[in-house]
């Protein structure tokens, strides 16, 4: 069989080309790992990468899993645009699946899910069905909790979480019943008035099941859940239980989970297992780091590099943007305030709670008085925020 004949120069560039330079510790710590039996008790099987927005958390975990993959590992990443557990092992189960590794269980077990929800909706808003259009629906006080709570609270009822903006709390809480009842009939649910189980602990079992097949032929597996800080208020819970009870089976021991978001882990969920946590917190570049980064974009005039360290502040996605530019003249370097601020306001939807973030970016230093003299009327209670 041939082989790629590949030059130095272009593995540098394609080096390069993966995203930022610097992180050498924390890469260094991930690469030590894949070397250990996960039987060690040294194996680190649960990563958590946090830090402010900005500092590199998405580009050192894509780094990560090209570690991983170069180790002969399979991997998934799953982002932001998962809003339930079932989606994100729906997520994971697509990401194996191109590499080969299809997760077919709990493939046939979520269609089959999805295919008897559809059917029962499409019967429920049928004229003249019970709860159809212009009848009254009641709903359980449980669902209208979950509705009122909002897109977090909707975990429970898993491929809601894309629709729950567009529904009143009343449409979604009569949408929560609807779905429940549907899931009870798939997942050897309600019979002779019997409860359904929670069908996402049934889903869970079958994905664990086919994860232990691919965990097998493998070294190992990683599943990485980037933008932590948005999916872990419907993931937390499933996450933990997976990694350290056995309510849906058990975890095979090389597979290795890495969440990154801006924020720590929440209190009460995570307390009891933080002593099997590695954490890898990010802060801006050091000095060296920095300059190496400009280095590797051929930026070496020491008066272009003192003004993109002052401005950038070594945020890392700040410098490299202003480094992309590849500028000569300290004069020719871009404002990158606008970067900042839109990176830091991202998911932040809020108006009132935008406009207050913007307010109390001004001061030098900030308390609940100073925050009480710049904010707006409708944001006087936010300072916890």
């Amino acid at each position: 069989m041939g082989t790629e004949r590949v030059s130095r120069q272009e593995l540098v560039r394609r080096r390069r080309d993966n995203g930022f330079q610097g992180r050498d510790r924390e890469l260094a710590v991930f690469r030590d790992n894949l070397g250990r039996d996960p039987l060690d008790d040294a194996f680190h099987f649960l990563f958590h990468v946090h830090g402010l927005a900005g500092v590199g958390k998405s580009s050192l975990i894509r780094q990560w899993e090209a570690l991983a993959r170069r180790h002969g590992l399979a991997t998934a990443m799953v982002g932001d645009e998962v809003h339930s557990a079932v989606e994100a092992m729906e997520a994971v189960s697509a990401e194996l699946g191109r590499q080969g590794h299809p997760l077919k269980k709990f493939d046939k077990r979520v269609a089959e899910w999805r295919r008897q929800r559809q059917e029962a909706e499409a019967t429920r808003a049928e004229p003249g069905a019970e709860g159809a259009e212009g009848d009254p629906v009641l709903t359980s006080p449980s669902s209208t909790l979950i509705a009122q709570a909002g897109p977090a609270g909707l975990g429970l009822v898993p491929g809601l979480g894309p629709v729950a903006g567009a529904l009143d709390p009343h449409q979604l809480a009569a949408a929560t019943d609807r779905a429940r009842t549907s899931l009870g009939t798939l997942l050897h649910g309600a019979r002779d008035g019997h409860p359904a189980p929670d069908p996402t602990t049934a889903l869970t079992r079958a994905f664990l099941e086919d994860l232990d097949q691919v965990a097998r032929g493998r070294p190992g597996v990683v599943l990485l859940f980037d933008t932590y800080e948005r999916t872990g208020p419907v993931l937390d819970t499933w996450v933990r239980d997976m990694l350290f009870t056995e309510t849906c089976g058990t975890m095979p021991a090389n597979v290795q989970v890495v969440l990154a978001g801006q924020d720590r882990l929440r209190a009460g969920t995570w307390d009891d297992w933080l002593d099997q946590v590695t954490r890898i917190p990010l802060d801006v570049f050091d000095e060296d780091e920095a300059r190496a980064l400009l280095a590797s974009r051929g930026i070496r005039d020491d008066r272009v590099v003192e003004v993109l360290l002052r401005l950038s502040g070594r945020l890392p996605v700040l410098l490299d943007t202003l480094a992309q530019a590849r500028p000569t003249d300290p004069d020719a370097v871009g404002d990158p305030s606008g970067t900042a601020v839109d990176r830091f306001l991202k998911w932040i939807d809020t108006p009132a709670h935008r406009a207050a973030a913007l307010a109390c970016a001004l001061p030098q230093r900030l308390d609940e008085d100073v925050y009480q003299a710049v904010v707006a009327e409708d944001a006087a209670g936010g300072y916890p925020w």
